[in-house]
């Protein structure tokens, strides 16, 4: 019973966050997300983070906002964690976490973050695997560089007809 009350918290709580049939409020937001979090529910980590990061309803605070990047086990999350050690906000810079967390996230973006990474690196075979998984789901960046790999042969066979069709997306 308790899991539903708390899934219902959660929808209530992100309508208050995006205005969604309901007046645009962080504050309640806020406040709904973290009845969850201390009733040990971490689905609104990464909102609460964000809360905290940007200063929605609450005083912005970059640590709080780490910590509940840090402590919430989803796509969001993992991916907010991976953009702040990539670009070395508020934390020391550490791509080799970065790219940790990335590969944790499957939100679209994460794919091609994981991607330049891996390229930097010079591991054009697993970044070419990363930029797959993310053309799978039309991430523009990831269709893109699946066709300059397929067209120059890069970490993959050469396939310049395959290339032509990724980059027409």
């Amino acid at each position: 019973m308790q899991h539903d009350q708390f899934l219902e918290i959660y929808a209530i709580a992100k309508a208050y966050f995006k205005g969604f049939g309901v007046k645009q409020d962080y504050e309640k937001a806020f406040q709904l997300f973290q009845y969850l979090y201390a009733h040990g529910d971490d689905r609104g980590s990464y909102y609460l983070g964000y809360m905290y990061e940007m200063g929605y309803g609450v005083e912005q605070d970059e640590q709080k906002a780490m910590m509940y990047y840090e402590n919430g086990h989803d796509d969001m999350c993992y991916y907010q964690m991976g953009m702040h050690l990539m670009l070395g906000q508020s934390v020391h810079q550490d791509e080799e976490k970065a790219l940790s967390y990335f590969e944790k996230s499957h939100y679209p973006d994460a794919y091609f973050y994981q991607g330049f990474l891996l390229e930097k690196q010079h591991e054009y075979a697993s970044a070419f695997q990363a930029y797959s998984k993310g053309s799978q789901v039309y991430q523009r960046e990831c269709l893109y560089k699946v066709g300059m790999y397929l067209n120059h042969g890069l970490g993959t066979d050469l396939n310049q007809k395959e290339a032509y069709r990724y980059l027409t997306y």
